[in-house]
């Protein structure tokens, strides 16, 4: 842990000290109103390349190495270049951790709900599908569906009974000819 720390650290004093050239070399021999509009367009500009804007504390602490250089501080601009950008790295790791528990969160939340119980007329709507076809394979599929949301009234969706019927494979070979049909309802059902 101690040696990523000093490898972060390192990295960040390296980006800081990147910054504080380039911005020496782009006021060198410039007179101070210049150099004021220099260190407030690379601040505008966002030299730090990041897939995020940044935040106001960082806005602010690269103002500041911007003014710590004009003002030729730049061993301080330095320093602090490199704690905004140690700043800038905790706060995007902060929100890759954030968006990597979210995403357990809701991946566990999908996981749970799919594993949970069935419908409480899965069964029963299953029993007479199958009775149904069994006497009359000839009843279309979007008729029978038409005749059970008849019968369960709003208390299973269409979908649902779709899906359970492709879930389970109970489709027949298609008819010549469909025909209309009754449910079938077995003894437990009825």
């Amino acid at each position: 842990m101690y040696a990523f720390q000093q490898l972060v650290k390192s990295f960040s004093s390296e980006n800081a000290d990147e910054h504080v050239n380039r911005i020496e070399k782009e006021i060198a021999g410039k007179t101070i109103k210049e150099k004021k509009w220099i260190a407030n367009s690379l601040t505008e500009m966002q030299l730090v390349e990041k897939n995020r804007p940044l935040s106001d504390d960082e806005n602010v602490l690269v103002k500041a190495v911007n003014v710590l250089t004009v003002l030729g501080y730049t061993d301080l601009a330095k320093e602090l270049g490199a704690l905004a950008d140690r700043v800038g790295r905790c706060v995007t790791l902060s929100d890759v951790y954030m968006n990597h528990i979210i995403d357990g969160a809701v991946k566990k939340n999908r996981s749970d709900a799919a594993s949970g119980h069935r419908h409480h007329l899965h069964d029963e709507i299953l029993a007479i599908i199958k009775a149904t076809w069994e006497k009359n394979p000839a009843l279309s599929k979007k008729k029978m569906i038409a005749k059970l949301m008849s019968r369960y009234e709003g208390r299973v969706d269409e979908g649902t009974v779709d899906s359970w019927i492709k879930k389970e494979k109970l489709l027949p070979p298609k008819p010549k000819k469909y025909i209309m049909s009754e449910l079938v309802v077995p003894d437990p059902y009825t």
